[in-house]
């Protein structure tokens, strides 16, 4: 065997190596990521404190609907986007579900409503208001950011956002006291 045909080999002895550690590596990194899990929402110190009271503001969705934010009233979660933010865009499906569970779900767009418009078609039922204004009174700078309001108008938490799980956590559990009065009553029917 000639020098030239040795050298190949051991190329491709080396590449197939090579092949093998990075397959090694990439399931090691996937490990580590089922075994962390997604990371909960990130807390800035964005937005009104929790605790305190939400600035109030009133706005009008795609839909036409009046919606006032802040006092008291209904609890709802209100999530800051910007149209052109891709993480914005992968969020779409996780607001679409919550809403369908909650139905308590107000999307805040930071932009104009012209530029609003394609990501309201995106988001389908889910009510959105362009309002900048909005942005400001709850001192929101990044996308997208979520806070909880209580029924009492308190905030109850607030985070950057990035999936279903980190909204589902800014969202609080479901009072145990309605849930077992619910099961209760679920009995009595049967």
């Amino acid at each position: 065997m000639s020098m030239w045909v040795i050298s190949y080999i051991a190329l491709w002895l080396v590449v197939a190596a090579l092949v093998f550690s990075d397959v090694v590596l990439f399931r090691q990194l996937g490990l580590l990521h089922l075994r962390f899990g997604p990371r909960g929402a990130l807390a800035l110190d964005e937005g009104p404190a929790i605790g305190a009271s939400a600035p109030r503001f009133s706005a009008v969705d795609q839909f036409g609907t009046t919606h006032a934010i802040g006092g008291a009233g209904l609890s709802r979660l209100i999530v800051f986007v910007t149209p052109k933010c891709a993480v914005c865009d992968d969020l779409i499906p996780a607001l679409r579900a919550v809403h369908a569970s909650a139905q308590n779900v107000l999307v805040v767009s930071a932009a104009d409503a012209a530029s609003t418009r394609p990501f309201a078609e995106k988001l389908g039922r889910v009510p959105i208001v362009a309002s900048s204004e909005a942005a400001e009174t709850y001192n929101v700078a990044s996308t997208p950011f979520s806070i909880y309001i209580d029924a009492g108008g308190t905030v109850r938490s607030k985070g950057l956002v990035n999936n279903l799980e980190q909204l589902e956590e800014v969202m609080p559990p479901p009072d145990t006291r309605i849930v077992q009065m619910e099961r209760e009553l679920e009995e009595t029917r049967v």
